[in-house]
């Protein structure tokens, strides 16, 4: 079946970790722009609440678009762990395909902790390496093309040569 959208990028966990305002600090410089929050090194740091979703642009815009009513997939490449099927299933239950979210042997699902501290967020953002290969689909009449990990090149060439030999595609 072809797909009205296909948004192509890493999707991930995002775990946000809520943490005391008496457990931190913000310090700044001089001219405010400048600042840096401070935990005590070594030491065991509440956690006020704790949440975890799926997360990446791919994922957000391919919801939006499902939302709108376009027939939508996503391409992405995942670990072979919990977080994938969590991945998986979430998509599944909000009506996007997953036939292009790609389980990977031996590797882990991206995460990126959040540290919520006063209602601003700092990311420790990682992408595990991985390979990217264009999957054999149908003609979409979009495709959106977000972040990917380090080594994403010739994937980035393949897909681009795709597009230029397929113009219809948006």
């Amino acid at each position: 079946m072809p797909f009205d959208f296909i948004a192509i990028g890493d999707v991930d966990i995002d775990e946000y970790m809520h943490i005391n305002p008496t457990d931190a600090d913000v310090v700044c410089e001089i001219n405010k722009e400048e600042c840096k929050i401070c935990l005590d090194y070594a030491d065991k740091i509440v956690v006020d609440k704790f949440e975890a979703s799926v997360a990446g642009n791919s994922a957000n815009v391919a919801i939006g678009c499902n939302k709108l009513g376009l027939s939508t997939s996503v391409y992405s490449e995942l670990g072979d762990d919990p977080n994938a099927e969590k991945i998986i299933n979430y998509f599944k239950g909000q009506g996007i395909d997953t036939s292009f979210c790609k389980k990977n042997p031996n590797t882990l699902t991206d995460v990126h902790p959040i540290i919520v501290y006063k209602g601003e967020r700092t990311i420790f953002s990682y992408h595990g390496p991985k390979k990217y290969t264009l999957p054999k689909w149908e003609f979409p009449k979009w495709i959106y093309y977000t972040s990917l990990a380090y080594g994403f090149e010739s994937f980035q060439e393949e897909l681009v040569n795709y597009v230029k030999k397929n113009p219809e595609i948006m």
